[in-house]
């Protein structure tokens, strides 16, 4: 046996047929450094901890040291929530406090027949003792006596310490981090992984996420991670460590998962973005973006601001009906009624005069919307350049007769009618005044538009170009009386 004391500790370990005395596992087919017990000191207190026989020798894995300090953090923690709802229930004239596992529990009354002192321990004697063990038949024995003896109704026993049940689980584990990101190492702006977030990934691919882990700000949407972040998660074991409470969190969510219709999956986030973009023809991103604009918007009992953008946005997508809509989304047709039109009164008065047409930006904003190419062609130099048009919007024969002969077309032989759109040179829209009928003509809409008082000519001034096509020629002379120099340039457009 003389070659093997010669080599390191360390090594031998993990070459020999040791076994951790916790786990029974073979330590060479454990992961990270072993903890060798050396002293009877060190084999006294893991005895204490997990309650099974340890000698001088023996080998404790990586992995069940780890779990016992966690195991230690979490029964410190318990103790301490203890003592103090103790000490604020507790008397003035009373001091019961909760005192570690090595002192013997005793309380100290000011009533002198209700003493009582711990007895002594032999020290001299040669036989081992277990300090847990008597520690607890200590306080059986003193708890007993004491509520025998005593008559004070305000006095409440020592309190001995729960344990927390942990359950070993063959899932694959990120990296246990606290003090940084656990997907891109960093350490700015970072806060506790959602559960929902951590759900996202249990369920996207099948990886545990333990508790009061770190992540940035910058991965989350609205508590869950984006879809490209869920696949760049690492994996660094494939066991896991899991507390029985979470174990049922996680249960009564995929319950609730599995029962939940795609409206509520809509309400909570939890559609691919590649669903909600096939169905909107926007991504999340967009969506949130939309929903900070609705900011006199309210949610329901039974729907909120993104569900019920998701079915107006849906339906300007797909123009179906609502009884359609209804059956995609698995919703009651009067729900998608009422969203529709909420939604549409919440743009007409709140989102749309703030953030879209001539008075929700300045005219060095459409300036600066001027396209390159445009500047060079046209020699622009910081003069406001507008592209007009007309288009058709197509729709069913209208029961209304008066309106059936305005939205004729006698060009198109169909009913429509005719959105105004004023844009940029680089496709910004700058308005899109009310549908007008099919029987007026560009012309005729762009001369009642610069006539109103509170219209778009009040940001044009001298030297400003529009570019048109050959049916505004007839609103020619009002543009030039209405700008002096305005000059109607362009080709013509096929409609």
């Amino acid at each position: 046996m003389a070659d093997t004391n010669d080599e390191p500790l360390s090594k031998k370990i993990k070459t020999d047929e040791s076994k951790c005395v916790r786990c029974n596992r073979f330590i060479r087919k454990t992961a990270g450094p072993a903890k060798l017990i050396n002293t009877r000191e060190d084999a006294k207190k893991i005895h204490e901890d997990i309650e099974l026989l340890v000698q001088v020798g023996d080998v404790l894995c990586q992995k069940c040291c780890s779990q016992l300090r966690l195991q230690k953090s979490i029964t410190k923690r318990q103790l301490q929530k203890q003592t103090d709802e103790l000490a604020s229930k507790s008397n003035p004239r009373q001091n019961i406090s909760l005192i570690s596992e090595q002192e013997m529990p005793y309380e100290v009354v000011d009533q002198e027949p209700h003493s009582f002192t711990p007895p002594e321990q032999d020290t001299d004697s040669a036989t081992p003792i277990n300090s847990k063990s008597a520690s607890q038949d200590s306080l059986t024995s003193f708890n007993q006596f004491s509520q025998s003896s005593t008559d004070d109704p305000s006095y409440v026993p020592a309190m001995q310490t729960p344990s927390v049940e942990i359950i070993e689980m063959s899932f694959p584990r990120v990296i246990m981090s606290h003090a940084y990101c656990f997907i891109c190492r960093s350490r700015d702006d970072i806060r506790d992984v959602p559960f929902e977030a951590r759900m996202q990934a249990f369920v996207k691919r099948r990886i545990f996420i333990p508790r009061r882990n770190k992540c940035c700000n910058k991965h989350l949407i609205k508590k869950r991670f984006f879809e490209e972040e869920v696949a760049e998660i690492r994996v660094v074991s494939n066991e896991c460590s899991i507390e029985v409470t979470e174990i049922k969190k996680f249960m009564d969510k995929l319950f609730n998962k599995v029962n939940a219709r795609l409206h509520e999956h809509i309400g909570d986030y939890s559609i691919s973005e590649e669903r909600v973009k096939a169905l909107t023809g926007h991504t999340w991103e967009n969506i949130i973006l939309l929903h900070n604009m609705m900011s006199t918007m309210r949610d329901s009992k039974n729907c909120n601001i993104t569900q019920a953008l998701v079915i107006f946005l849906c339906k300007l997508r797909s123009g179906n009906s609502d009884n359609l809509i209804s059956a995609i989304l698995d919703v009651d047709e009067k729900k998608v009624t009422n969203s529709i039109n909420a939604v549409l009164k919440c743009f007409k008065d709140h989102v749309l005069p703030k953030h879209f047409g001539i008075h929700a930006h300045s005219r060095e904003f459409f300036i600066s919307h001027t396209a390159a190419s445009a500047n060079r062609l046209h020699n622009l130099d910081n003069r406001l350049a507008l592209i007009c048009d007309a288009t058709y919007l197509r729709h069913k024969k209208s029961a209304n007769n008066a309106y059936q002969r305005k939205s004729y077309s006698d060009q198109k032989k169909t009913a429509l009618c005719k959105p105004f759109t004023i844009c940029t040179t680089d496709g910004f829209i700058v308005d899109v005044p009310r549908p007008f009928n099919a029987t007026k003509n560009d012309a005729q809409i762009l001369e009642y538009l610069l006539t109103l008082p509170n219209g778009f000519s009040n940001i044009l001034k001298k030297g400003d170009i529009f570019v048109l096509d050959r049916g505004f020629r007839d609103v020619k002379s009002l543009l030039e009386e209405k700008v002096k120099e305005a000059t109607a340039r362009g080709g013509e457009v096929d409609c």
